[in-house]
């Protein structure tokens, strides 16, 4: 028979007062059944006939089959226990081993596991009671083996059971033991007793019960391992509400029948000892029994009454201590006036006092609890108990707050301690620390509530679809839907996808293995309305009732389809817009390098050999480049500042018939310069005298007119040109309808529209054939929309084009300017002109134009010296001003002159000329504006009006 002697003498001992504590502790503590909230009765009652207890394995005495083939033990015991206190039956779950068991409990739901040790790994997918159970772990080897330590097994074959919770202590504490890990505890026995492995590591109850059985006799216990397994209840963490009941139940199971229990399945004879053993400890006993009979008969008869009463006392009293000293519970006895009579260890660390300084002191002092909501004291528990006389439990909410300030949340129940004639002497109070236990309850509700938060007030759909039913959708699910959820209890989930998805989502439903599937997918809806919906869905699997359930979330991606299809056509505008910006600026560097090549060129053969009329010839071929170059140029600044908004409309009343006129002599000579001479040139304009004056913008339609003029000389080799105005009535409003058509090569017509467009040109080998930037059509149709006009083209290719813009017309009362007819027949004679200019070619270009009219020139070559020359008083009868110089700039120079001299006059000359620098020189105190390149018959004008103004002699060479 197997003998641990390391247990012999302690074992027994801790079993006898075991006995002595449930003997004493039953006639205080009398506890009431669990107390279940509404919330877990329901759940009870919801899943009744569902719950499943995990047994199977052989570990007696704990769980195993007996002789009759029973599944008994400790903890199927306890298994009833639980039925009886929650009224249902578990179903029972049988396992082979304990490691198919543990696999089992980390993916299931709806059932407990009775004597599961806590670990780490553990806690991960269970939640666990109070400690039901605690086995110490030994070191089982053969007789001949010296294995007595942890130390001295790392070198050794050592095994274990597979999944019990040894194995992570083990690899925590001593990571060079490797164990070999077996399916069950007798398989360990036998590999230790035939020498497969050196030592076992063991709970002890269980190996010596098998060692017993087995009638194994080589065997011995050599060693401690210092683990002691802890067993509790263990519930998923996926039922929180389960494991509430659980844990009530666990801790409302009396002390007294816990002892029970344990005293009828853990004999610690027969556990540990053989029946020869037995007998002779037995005979030792009897004769030591029976030496204290007649020891207590003689000191009986010696101190009779007296002496015996005090010999119970005594033994009374020690049996207290014991009992109150070995609980795991704080305990905490008072007489009958509340005063403090005993108090355990467990009562001092909770309390932090000590008994000696707490003995004689009220109750109420020591042990002061509060609620921990509402933070208010809690009634003194023995004048509640003294009151009712019963048995009392606290609130579930209670505090104690120790001598120095830490607090603990307990659970705590007292009961009045009565005499045999029922009358009562003190009371006696048991409570425990549960406050990583009710803050990991307090946690599964705010996270409970948090959840529940979550899932109801999310953004998106979130569903679980099970049997082809939904078991729950939340409020957006029912918002995208349009369904109420009891509406979508009672349809078919079909009537809400759409004929087109529907095979996609029965291929789905019907797939076994949900592994194959994507998580993600798109499929299409149909809402209450009727409305087709694209929808997201999000899936994944979890284990559901009696199968395989659905669970995901959906979103409504209509914004989304709707902005990828913007997104896609943004793209491809975009392509598109770079493949025309590509062409434009192939197009422009074609029409910017053409004329410089002409300038250049022309230049470089101006030589002192060369005949005048080649040179007045090169001159005029280097004229009409730079002319070209400035169009050019002047085409790429409006567009830009049209696109900026910097181009303003500025309308004033003029005369049509006049601006039609001089568009044909600009027109005329544009035909000359083309060779386009052969082509005839028709003005077609049909206004009455009164139509003819209109108030607008004379500039930009004159900009309209002869772009689209020169558009009609460029592409029309023969024929002719028809260009006037007519009146024109649309919707009750009157416009001036201006045309231009040709006999030209004509516009395809899905060209038309496409080439008011910026950089759209109606063919690109019209651009290497004809040349042009391609801005001049996109210029017209945007001053035109300015005008609040409008601008279309009629044309079929080969027949020509006739192209149309509208400028509203109305009646104006106002004087039309006076405009001189000739700026050439000027002179001015014994003028002087003071110029400010830092560039000496500009310099050179004005002097040799203004000598030529009589004037002398002076030059200064920053603003900074014009200011000194006006201030040192020398005669100047005008001052040609350029705006960017160094040092001084031409605005600060004209504000500093004008105050020295306001009486002079200042024509500003600049490069910029664009919207607002007319302003800014205007507002600076200069008389005229003039932008380069300088026309100079405007100049002359200019200076015509400058001079006039200040009655100095102009000839006019015309009379």
């Amino acid at each position: 028979m197997f003998r641990p002697t390391l247990v012999f003498n302690l074992v027994p001992l801790r079993y006898i007062l075991g006995v002595i504590f449930t003997l004493s502790i039953t006639s205080c503590l009398n506890q009431t059944g669990p107390t279940l909230t509404q919330d877990e009765t329901n759940w009870l009652k919801q899943n009744e006939g569902k719950i499943e207890v995990l047994f199977g394995y052989q570990d007696p005495p704990n769980a195993f089959n007996n002789e009759e083939g029973e599944y008994v033990g400790l903890l199927v015991d306890y298994q009833k226990e639980i039925e009886n206190h929650i009224g249902q039956e578990f179903i029972f779950h049988k396992f082979d081993t304990w490691e198919e068991l543990i696999d089992y409990s980390k993916t299931a739901q709806n059932f407990i596991i009775i004597g599961c040790a806590q670990t780490n790994k553990r806690k991960e997918y269970l939640l666990f009671t109070n400690t039901i159970i605690k086995k110490p772990y030994v070191i089982i080897s053969q007789q001949n083996n010296p294995l007595s330590a942890m130390s001295s097994l790392g070198d050794k074959n050592v095994c274990t059971v597979s999944d019990y919770a040894i194995n992570d202590y083990l690899e925590e504490y001593y990571p060079n033991i490797t164990p070999i890990q077996y399916s069950s505890d007798l398989e360990c026995i036998r590999a230790v007793s035939t020498g497969i492995c050196d030592a076992m590591i063991a709970n002890q109850m269980s190996a010596t019960h098998i060692i017993n059985s087995e009638a194994i006799s080589n065997l011995k216990i050599s060693g401690e391992s210092g683990y002691l397994n802890r067993l509790a209840v263990a519930v998923s963490n996926h039922d929180p509400i389960l494991f509430k009941i659980v844990d009530k139940v666990i801790d409302n199971i009396p002390q007294s029948r816990q002892n029970e229990l344990y005293k009828k399945w853990i004999d610690p004879e027969s556990n540990f000892l053989s029946k020869k053993t037995w007998l002779a400890i037995l005979t030792i006993v009897l004769i030591f029994v029976a030496s204290l009979i007649i020891l207590w008969l003689w000191l009986i008869s010696l101190r009779k009454q007296v002496a015996r009463q005090t010999q119970t006392i005594k033994k009374n009293e020690e049996h207290l201590r014991i009992t109150i000293n070995s609980i795991g519970d704080g305990l905490i006895v008072t007489d009958v006036r509340g005063k403090i009579t005993k108090m355990n260890p467990v009562a001092e660390k909770l309390t932090g006092w000590q008994y000696k300084d707490a003995k004689q002191k009220d109750l109420a002092d020591i042990f002061r609890i509060v609620n921990s909501k509402t933070r208010e004291a809690i009634e003194d528990p023995f004048k509640k108990i003294i009151r009712s006389k019963q048995v009392i439990g606290l609130d579930n909410h209670t505090v104690l707050i120790s001598k120095d300030g830490e607090e603990f949340q307990i659970a705590d129940s007292g009961a009045p301690i009565t005499d045999q004639e029922g009358h009562v002497s003190g009371v006696v109070l048991v409570f425990r620390d549960i406050t990583d236990t009710y803050r990991l309850q307090k946690t599964l509700e705010e996270n409970e509530n948090r959840y529940r938060s979550l899932i109801e007030n999310s953004h998106d759909g979130i569903f679980i679809f099970y049997n082809n039913k939904f078991e729950f959708v939340n409020k957006r699910f029912e918002q995208i839907m349009e369904y109420s959820a009891e509406e979508i209890d009672k349809i078919n989930f079909d009537a809400m996808i759409s004929p087109e998805s529907l095979d996609m989502i029965y291929n789905r439903l019907k797939e076994k293995d949900k592994n194959k599937l994507s998580s993600k997918f798109e499929f299409t809806g149909i809402a209450k309305s009727g409305r087709k919906l694209p929808l997201e869905v999000s899936v994944s699997y979890i284990p559901y009732k009696d199968g395989v359930a659905s669970q995901g979330i959906i979103r409504d991606i209509t914004q989304r389809k709707r902005y990828e299809a913007e997104l896609i056509k943004a793209k491809e505008n975009a392509e598109e817009s770079d493949r025309l910006k590509s062409v434009f600026l192939a197009t422009m560097s074609h029409e910017l390098r053409t004329p410089l090549n002409a300038v250049i060129g022309f230049s470089e053969l101006i030589q002192p050999n060369v005949p005048l009329d080649d040179i007045l010839h090169f001159s005029k071929i280097i004229s009409m480049s730079g002319k070209h170059l400035l169009g050019v140029i002047e085409d790429i600044f409006d567009i830009s500042l049209i696109e900026t908004g910097d181009v303003q409309i500025e309308s004033a009343p003029f005369n049509i018939s006049s601006l039609l006129n001089e568009v044909y002599e600009l027109i005329k000579n544009e035909r000359v310069l083309q060779d386009k001479e052969h082509i005839d040139l028709i003005l077609d304009n049909s206004l009455k005298d009164l139509d003819r004056i209109l108030y607008s913008d004379q500039k930009r339609i004159k900009q309209i007119l002869i772009n689209l003029l020169k558009n009609a000389i460029k592409f029309t080799n023969k024929g002719h040109i028809n260009f006037g105005c007519r009146l024109y009535e649309k919707n009750h409003e009157k416009f001036i309808l201006f045309f231009v058509k040709d006999t030209g090569i004509g516009i395809p017509q899905h060209m038309q529209n496409l080439i008011f467009e910026v950089f759209r040109q109606a063919d690109e080998t019209h651009t290497r054939i004809y040349g042009g930037t391609g801005l001049g059509l996109t210029i017209c149709k945007k001053l035109t929309c300015m005008m609040k006009g409008d601008i279309w083209v009629e044309s079929e290719q080969g027949q020509g084009a006739n192209f149309h813009f509208t400028i509203p017309f109305k009646n104006t009362s106002e004087e039309l300017p006076q405009q001189s007819d000739s700026y050439s027949e000027f002179s001015f004679d014994n003028a002087t002109v003071l110029i400010a200019e830092d560039d000496k070619t500009s310099f050179s270009f004005l002097k040799a134009l203004l000598s030529q009219k009589g004037m002398t020139c002076i030059w200064v070559k920053n603003g900074r010296e014009a200011v000194k020359y006006c201030t040192e008083d020398n005669p100047i009868d005008l001052l040609l001003m350029d705006i960017n110089m160094p040092e001084m700039n031409g605005y600060i120079a004209t504000s500093q002159i004008k105050t020295i001299r306001p009486k002079l006059p200042i024509i500003a000359q600049t490069a910029y000329a664009i919207e607002g620098d007319k302003e800014n020189i205007l507002a600076a105190g200069c008389d005229y504006y003039i932008s380069k390149p300088i026309d100079k018959n405007e100049l002359f004008e200019k200076i015509r009006l400058c001079l006039e103004k200040n009655q100095i002699m102009v000839k006019d060479n015309s009379q």
